[in-house]
């Protein structure tokens, strides 16, 4: 991962090692995102400066790296690595609005009712 943001790819691979059992429950492309998001989310909770579209750039760069990581502790072999790798190849250009979209749910929509006195009208307020 060559990048100006200069992100040490040990560090987060030390993050992933902690989070594997529970961010990693199968062994496809989706479960390697959020994997690979919640990463470097972590990461950046020591590095205020890091942007969510920072974030989303970094976790899809880290991917190929956690794969590596995931083949040499023998979480998945070397043929769920190919398929993984071939899976991330092909929706490269998918990636930043599924990780995108993963942020949105994680955080969630904060809505608020609001209703006149009278209880007559309602609206809902995204905030």
């Amino acid at each position: 991962m060559s990048d100006s943001r200069e992100v040490s790819v040990d560090d987060l691979v030390k993050i992933s090692h902690k989070l594997v059992e529970s961010f990693f429950p199968t062994n496809d492309i989706y479960s390697l995102l959020v994997l690979s998001l919640v990463t470097v989310t972590t990461y950046s909770h020591k590095k205020r400066h890091i942007n969510t579209q920072i974030r989303i750039d970094l976790a899809i760069e880290f991917i190929p790296d956690l794969i590596q990581m995931l083949v040499d502790d023998h979480i998945i072999t070397t043929i769920i690595s190919e398929n993984l790798t071939k899976e991330y190849v092909n929706k490269r250009g998918e990636l930043p609005s599924i990780l995108q979209a993963y942020i949105y749910a994680a955080g969630g929509l904060r809505t608020k009712i609001n209703s006149k006195d009278d209880g007559s009208s309602k609206k809902c307020i995204l905030m």
